[in-house]
């Protein structure tokens, strides 16, 4: 691989925490010319907002990336808290060091009965429901990267 070799890569984009108008595949048209306009690389693009928790890479691949948001997106792109997602894919040099998601220490489970709010670190049925006199009411997994759930 020569120097001038470049190798794809891919972000996660938090819209809602930047505070994105429109829709996730606007963002991702509008940063596909971006990067054609400046000519620079999306890391070089993305660096300033990883300060301030709104992107998040570069990553090896988009499931790494995918890994960002606090749950599986939905269709409107929106993760377990209601924020949208954007997973955009770019160019970077070939000496990038590649980001793994650290799920293990952000990784919760909420009860998937809306009623109960159950929130624990283990998987399985939920133990509130459970002491309540409910029967292995099942619970689903959140990445809880910011605490949210902790306050």
């Amino acid at each position: 691989m020569m120097k001038t070799d470049k190798v794809e890569c891919f972000f996660a984009v938090n819209l809602s925490k930047m505070g994105w108008p429109s829709t996730v595949e606007s963002y991702i048209e509008s940063f596909a010319q971006w990067q054609q306009d400046t000519g620079y690389d999306a890391e070089h693009l993305l660096l300033p907002l990883h300060g301030t928790g709104v992107s998040f890479g570069p990553f090896e691949n988009e499931k790494n990336a995918s890994m960002m948001p606090a749950s599986t997106l939905n269709e409107k792109s929106e993760d377990f808290f209601g924020d949208m997602w954007a997973i955009v894919s770019g160019e970077t040099g070939p000496r990038t060091v590649f980001f793994k998601p650290r799920v293990n220490d952000a990784r919760m489970y909420v009860c998937s009965d809306a009623e109960c709010g159950g929130v624990q670190r283990f998987k399985g049925s939920c133990s509130k429901c459970k002491m309540a006199g409910k029967e292995l009411v099942r619970t689903v997994e959140v990445r809880d990267f910011d605490g949210r759930l902790s306050q």
